[in-house]
């Protein structure tokens, strides 16, 4: 299993049966790529359809493009 990405600890943990579900944040496959590398589900919901309380996520000003692309926080598994 090859994790890579921001959420590849959580995708490594779930597939190596570590625990049954996790949340990952995601941009641009932060997500998705160690999902699928690591055998398991996991997708990127709409902005704001999962609350990003208790998260960490950056200020506004903090880095550029921040507003254009959200951040989004998603559900990772090993099964639907």
């Amino acid at each position: 299993r090859t994790p890579g990405g921001s959420s590849g600890g959580e995708a490594a943990l779930i597939a190596g049966m570590g625990s049954p579900l996790g949340i990952g944040t995601d941009i641009g496959g932060s997500i998705r790529g160690p999902s699928y590398f690591c055998g398991i589900c996991g997708f990127k919901p709409t902005p704001a359809r999962i609350s990003h309380k208790g998260l960490s996520v950056p200020r506004l000003g903090d880095v550029d493009g921040q507003c254009a692309v959200k951040s989004v926080a998603g559900p990772m598994a090993r099964r639907v």
